[in-house]
């Protein structure tokens, strides 16, 4: 169910980032669905579901809104109902002897939980007040390319790790080692129960975070030093 609300999240993201239909939204987007064509055996045909045509026009544009306002969040909703009802079900395994005495989940949990969530959407209202809201690129123009088109810093080690597999191989990069990942991920549960499995978690964690993070800081340090990643920033923002 985690795992699930993960995906789904991230789907959020990327669904999101064309609704402004803008020039970095615009081709960034269009490289997350070139990248669902090399799918194996039905690439083509995600890719003409997700863009709704041969091309992108209002039909892309509809969709995604469709699904980052109505389908993906239905179903998180309903992972969210189910994964409470686990929670409730199966209750929570904590490390003994117990510190605290046991306490009601109403209202002592939902408290907790609330204070989480205001301390989350407090944080997300200063960084759009403070960033004065999410940025504007120029209208979305298919004929003119757009050397600064990249995805969101939670998506920048994935774009940089494609970099890496050329002439053909870029559904290992795409999809085969993500859902690598993520299964080893949904396994970590059992492999916990033992002791060097508990390990090697650790490890698998520890290597997936440095990964991503050295492999964000290498597409930000590139995107430095590229004289046309500049430019197309600096006339993005002039326009």
């Amino acid at each position: 169910f985690g795992l699930g609300l993960l995906v789904l999240t991230l789907g959020l993201a990327l669904t999101g980032y064309l609704l402004p239909w803008d020039q970095k939204g615009y081709w960034a987007t269009k490289v997350a669905t070139n990248i669902a064509a090399i799918t194996p055996v039905f690439g083509s045909e995600i890719e003409r579901l997700i863009v709704g045509g041969s091309d992108y026009g209002h039909l892309t544009l509809t969709r995604f809104f469709a699904l980052h306002a109505g389908i993906l969040p239905a179903f998180i909703v309903l992972l969210v109902v189910g994964h409470i009802a686990l929670f409730r079900r199966h209750g929570i395994t904590s490390k003994k002897p117990h510190r605290k005495p046991d306490a009601a989940f109403w209202p002592d949990q939902v408290l907790m939980d609330a204070v989480a969530s205001l301390a989350v959407l407090a944080t997300v209202v200063f960084l759009t007040v403070y960033f004065h809201g999410a940025e504007l690129a120029a209208p979305a123009d298919p004929s003119e390319s757009y050397a600064a088109a990249r995805p969101e810093w939670y998506f920048l080690f994935l774009f940089q790790f494609l970099k890496y597999f050329r002439g053909g191989t870029e559904v290992w990069g795409a999809i085969v080692l993500p859902s690598v990942a993520l299964g080893i991920l949904a396994v970590m549960p059992f492999l916990g129960r033992w002791q060097l499995g508990h390990r090697f978690n650790l490890a698998f964690l520890g290597c997936m975070l440095f990964g991503a993070g050295l492999l964000t800081w290498q597409a930000l340090e590139e995107d430095r030093n590229r004289p046309e990643h500049q430019a197309a920033v600096a006339r993005d923002r002039q326009d």
